[in-house]
């Protein structure tokens, strides 16, 4: 088990890795993996947490992992020398219920129907301001196998102090072929990672940088395309600070007919000040496209704000506000119905597109 963003600040997205290996020659069956989402971390959607099969312990919405509660994975059988590894991003809690020097605890069991039975922990770190952030994003999730995808990593110092000799890596996903590189990114093919090297990050900097690189075309759908993991250092105040993130996606070789888009339109926002996204939803299709749902957890680290100033919004489910709220944590959702099938003459797409805005806390 590994936990990247440590140490971590209050309201920001972790990086949590657990991976499973069978290292007999034979297969083992019923294998089970759970882990106690520890207190300290926000509501969690299950959709966000791969191949997970469910959060049992009554805390919240069936659909959410909450603090206190299990999560579960039942993995079935693992082949001989068969390695799984699974994700989760939860996010820590506000600053008020995190102290600064806080300790974390993750908690994790393995059991098997032959006997065995593992136990793995870690400790997360919370300091009150984490001097160097970092968020790796990919522009498609799923993707096809072959597909080129571009990610987008941005970085910041958030320390009252320069960040000198900073310099930002990124490891390219396993089989994948490098493409290109934005602001002064260049690849290194003995490590196969793209470096910056970003000199001095002054207080309060917030930068992007872009990669794009080509998959490899034989990936089975399922597979896991991960980015294991990218990273800032930098020195400040004469010590050595650094911070880490990873980025999962999927191969889905099926078609299919949705697409989705998500747009943060203030960004970078300052505090305090309004916060608008859009999400767009796209039937590429011939045909109408039935029962079409969108859902979006809201950030931690946005105010609570009315159901009535998101575009068609149905509903926001956490039981966390005010029946007519939106709070950080909850889960929004609507229900688009039907997609119209798309559009021959002129050939355009039908598409929705949906905005929320908000303000950063």
């Amino acid at each position: 088990m590994q936990v990247h963003s440590d140490p971590a600040a209050p309201n920001q997205r972790l990086d949590v890795e657990l991976t499973v290996s069978n290292t007999s020659a034979f297969p083992v069956s019923g294998a089970q993996l759970r882990l106690q989402f520890p207190m300290g971390t926000s509501v969690t959607d299950e959709s966000n947490v791969t191949g997970l099969t469910d959060c049992e312990g009554g805390i919240g919405f069936a659909s959410q992992c909450s603090p206190g509660e299990i999560a579960f994975w039942d993995l079935g059988t693992l082949a001989a020398d068969e390695t799984r590894t699974l994700y989760l991003p939860p996010i820590t809690a506000s600053a008020a219920n995190l102290p600064s020097g806080l300790l974390i605890n993750w908690d994790a069991s393995l059991t098997a129907d032959n006997g065995d039975s593992l136990t793995e922990s870690r400790t997360l770190r919370i300091e009150g301001a984490v001097p160097l952030r970092l968020m790796v994003d990919a522009d498609r999730d799923p993707i096809a196998a072959g597909g080129r995808m571009t990610y987008t990593l941005t970085y910041g110092n958030t320390d009252g102090a320069n960040s000198t000799d900073t310099t930002l890596t990124f490891p390219l996903p396993a089989g994948s072929t490098f493409v290109s590189a934005i602001d002064g990114g260049s690849f290194n093919p003995g490590a196969d990672e793209v470096e910056w090297y970003l000199r001095t990050l002054l207080p309060g900097t917030v930068g992007r940088v872009k990669v794009q690189a080509d998959l490899p075309g034989g990936l089975a759908s399922g597979t896991l395309v991960e980015v294991d993991a990218a990273e800032l250092a930098g020195t400040i105040g004469g010590l050595s600070k650094s911070q880490q993130a990873t980025n999962v996606a999927y191969i889905d070789n099926t078609a299919n007919d949705l697409q989705l888009s998500l747009t943060a339109l203030t960004n970078p926002a300052a505090e305090n000040t309004q916060v608008t996204v859009q999400l767009e939803v796209t039937n590429t299709s011939g045909s109408p496209v039935t029962g079409t749902q969108l859902r979006l957890q809201v950030p931690v680290g946005l105010q609570v704000f009315n159901e009535a100033i998101a575009t068609d919004l149905t509903d926001c489910q956490g039981g966390i506000g005010a029946t007519n709220q939106c709070s950080p944590g909850e889960i929004a959702f609507w229900n688009l119905d039907v997609l119209a099938a798309v559009q021959r003459e002129p050939f355009r797409y039908h598409r929705r597109s949906l905005s929320v805005w908000t303000t950063a806390s």
